[in-house]
């Protein structure tokens, strides 16, 4: 809920000062187009516009995942938001992370799992394949940071790396580890 009132706010200040960016919009529209029409014609429309309580996403999250983007996009330009952006991602991929060691050991502290199905860590993502394609994106984040100035970052970076890749690990997702070496093996020589 957080997010959804978020993201438009800041999409409205970033209009309201002239700052707001569409990258790539030839690129979003055919997208935007198209989950259109496959929400309005679809078997079940309402479904699609609102997700269904199975956290399958409906069109309106797809509109939220755009929005945030396009807001990113319109932040990029200050220095000071990027790193707060950032941080604040490691941060938040670092929470995440432990809460899904907790789930693993069938310790559902967020309240957003199903106890009696802990094979595979999920988080507050609802999915392990999404839980790890998560951890993937935040790990190489949370990594950079430990060439941080600020020893503190650097302290920071380190404890979020370590909860990121035990929350990957515990996801059981072999296709989120083969992204995650990737990742390591194009990281490690730069």
């Amino acid at each position: 809920l957080a997010v959804c009132v978020a993201v438009p706010a800041g999409l409205a200040v970033c209009a309201a000062t002239g700052t707001l960016r569409w990258p790539r919009w030839k690129w979003f529209l055919p997208f935007i187009f198209v989950s259109v029409a496959a929400t309005l014609f679809g078997v079940a429309p309402w479904m699609g516009l609102v997700g269904s309580p199975n956290r399958n996403n409906g069109l309106l999250a797809l509109f939220l995942g755009a929005g945030a983007f396009v807001l990113g996009a319109s932040a990029a330009g200050d220095a000071v938001v990027q790193r707060r952006v950032l941080r604040a991602a490691f941060v938040t991929g670092g929470v995440i992370g432990v809460l899904a060691v907790a789930e693993r050991f069938g310790l559902d502290i967020a309240a957003v799992g199903d106890a009696g199905e802990i094979t595979r860590a999920r988080s507050t993502w609802g999915s392990a394949t999404f839980a790890a394609g998560y951890f993937v994106i935040m790990l190489p984040i949370a990594v950079a940071h430990l060439r941080s100035r600020d020893p503190r970052w650097r302290i920071t970076g380190l404890v979020c790396a370590v909860a990121i890749l035990a929350g990957l690990l515990s996801t059981g997702t072999r296709g989120g580890w083969l992204a995650a070496l990737v990742s390591a093996a194009v990281m490690v020589p730069a």
